[in-house]
């Protein structure tokens, strides 16, 4: 039994609060950037700041999880590299930060971790999908004017709702389930 415990617990809680609050920041950031896009809520600042609060909360989920990878280039260099493309180049940007949260499944995996360890990286890994699907889009549609479109039409902006869902949903399950570990021992 401990050694089940000691496995579900290779996440720091610290890191899993982080993962909460950056996912929940991501969503709220993406059904802020929906209401101003269907004119439902204005603040009268456009869909930039919700924008902006998507893409720190997916880079700061990005980083959280470089973090946790091994002392590898991985750890360093892809995240630098990431986001210096993903401002010029976000397809090539978007691909080359995906790889940090396969990279982490992959270890969790190889280590024979709980299942909910191996997901976590699930719901950031669909948003960034969902970010070049949009940018792909965007390139394929330059007449298409995005201000009074609903954006839940858009395949991307569908696919990174589901991202930040999955990634809240499987942190909230893996709090969960230390909390009632927790309470077992």
């Amino acid at each position: 039994m401990s050694n089940e415990v000691k496995l579900r617990f290779e996440i720091p809680v610290i890191v899993l609060r982080i993962l909460l609050t950056t996912h929940f920041l991501g969503l709220i950031g993406w059904f802020w950037d929906c209401s101003e896009h269907i004119k439902m809520l204005q603040f009268g600042l456009g869909t930039t700041p919700a924008h902006l609060l998507m893409d720190v909360s997916a880079l700061l989920t990005v980083f959280v999880f470089s973090t946790q990878l091994n002392n590898s280039w991985w750890k360093y260099i892809l995240p630098l590299v990431g986001l210096a493309l993903i401002i010029f180049i976000p397809s090539i940007g978007g691909i080359i930060l995906l790889a940090i949260p396969i990279k982490f499944t992959w270890i969790q995996l190889q280590r024979n971790h709980h299942l909910w360890t191996s997901l976590l990286s699930l719901g950031i890994s669909t948003v960034l999908i969902g970010i070049v699907v949009d940018w792909f889009w965007h390139q394929s549609h330059p007449e298409v004017n995005e201000e009074n479109i609903n954006v839940l039409l858009l395949v991307g902006h569908q696919i990174q709702l589901l991202g930040w869902f999955l990634g809240l949903i499987v942190v909230l399950m893996i709090l969960s389930d230390q909390v009632q570990t927790y309470k077992r021992s």
